[in-house]
């Protein structure tokens, strides 16, 4: 866990803070779940925990993902399902 209590309790409130799921579903709280996990990330470098770097990572992988996929949902929403086509002069001959 640690060489040290410190570094114990440092390992543990890092794995707890990955652990933590994806609560909300709208773009601005999953920025900030974003930025959380890059300080994650952040404290496992500077420790050379190579366990807690791939997890951070694989963390903002999915957070990253996640923001995409509301993107395209907001995007499709916000475009018009059924577009009407423009007529070419091809189809009125």
């Amino acid at each position: 866990m640690g060489n040290t209590l410190e570094e114990a309790i440092e390992e543990l409130l890092i794995t707890e803070g990955i652990e933590v799921a994806i609560s909300g579903e709208d773009i601005q709280q999953l920025i900030r779940q974003i930025i959380t996990a890059s300080r994650n990330l952040e404290q496992s470098n500077a420790s050379n925990n190579w366990e807690l770097i791939g997890r951070d990572i694989q963390r903002l992988q999915e957070l990253i993902r996640r923001l995409e996929a509301l993107e395209n949902e907001r995007e499709a929403r916000e475009t018009p399902l059924a577009q009407e086509p423009e007529e070419t002069t091809e189809n009125n001959l």
